[in-house]
């Protein structure tokens, strides 16, 4: 698994602090950072990728895809709080590796529009985990079959990276994969966010032209069980 940890002005000490907790553990760890200060250096000792501080996720993410050269990829936001954070990259590790219908996971995001009670599917009894409609691009992880297909989809005009989750689980479902949560893995998340919304809603919509038609219509049977579910959730709350 190749470890990718999200940087920008403010998160550079808690980035480097999950850094050091996954090298502890003989993890493959990469940070990929912007700041506005040009001879700001990371006092880390992994290897380290600046990007325009002008950019957001879209291009940090990208810059992921084109480092990426293994089996999995594991994304993590270094706003991010977690107890274990080598505990989370073996959870992840394990499932994409002993079940290889897995080929999307996440941890539980706490303070995430995606949450359980709008997302789920299906309880993967025996196991813990959960089949989910989608996920957050907040702590995921993804199969190399994944990368491979948002390689193929430009990130230029789309740098907060909205829509690229959306992407991955359509694909995965479309190949008869799922996407799971581990519901024993908890990640703390902020609530509030540094852009604008309708700016990154609005540039989700053009990321996601580039949807074939069979994911296109894998998304909005997804989009619908979601907005099914969180209607069932809301009644099943109000009585």
């Amino acid at each position: 698994m190749q470890i990718f940890i999200i940087s920008w002005d403010g998160q550079h000490d808690n980035a480097c602090s999950i850094a050091a907790a996954l090298l502890n553990v003989g993890a493959d760890v990469q940070i990929v950072f912007s700041d506005p200060n040009p001879l700001l250096d990371l006092n880390t000792t992994v290897v380290s990728n600046r990007r325009p501080n002008h950019l957001f996720f879209g291009d940090k993410f990208q810059a992921c895809l084109d480092a990426f050269d293994a089996d999995q990829m594991l994304v993590i936001h270094a706003d991010c709080q977690c107890l274990d954070w080598p505990k989370l990259v073996f959870a992840a590790e394990a499932a994409l590796k002993s079940q290889p219908k897995i080929w999307m996971w996440a941890p539980l995001i706490q303070y995430t529009g995606f949450g359980i009670e709008r997302t789920r599917i299906l309880d993967l009894r025996p196991s813990n985990l959960i089949a989910v409609a989608h996920t957050d691009t907040i702590v995921f992880a993804i199969a190399r079959p994944v990368v491979e297909r948002l390689r193929g989809a430009t990130l230029v005009d789309n740098v907060f990276g909205w829509g690229i989750g959306w992407l991955a689980s359509a694909f995965t479902y479309l190949n008869q994969h799922l996407v799971v949560v581990d519901p024993e893995i908890s990640v703390s998340h902020p609530k509030s966010r540094a852009y604008p919304t309708q700016a990154a809603e609005a540039q989700r919509e053009q990321y996601l032209k580039q949807l074939t038609i069979s994911e296109a219509l894998q998304c909005r049977l997804l989009s619908s069980h979601m907005a099914w579910q969180g209607s069932r959730s809301a009644s099943s709350k109000k009585s």
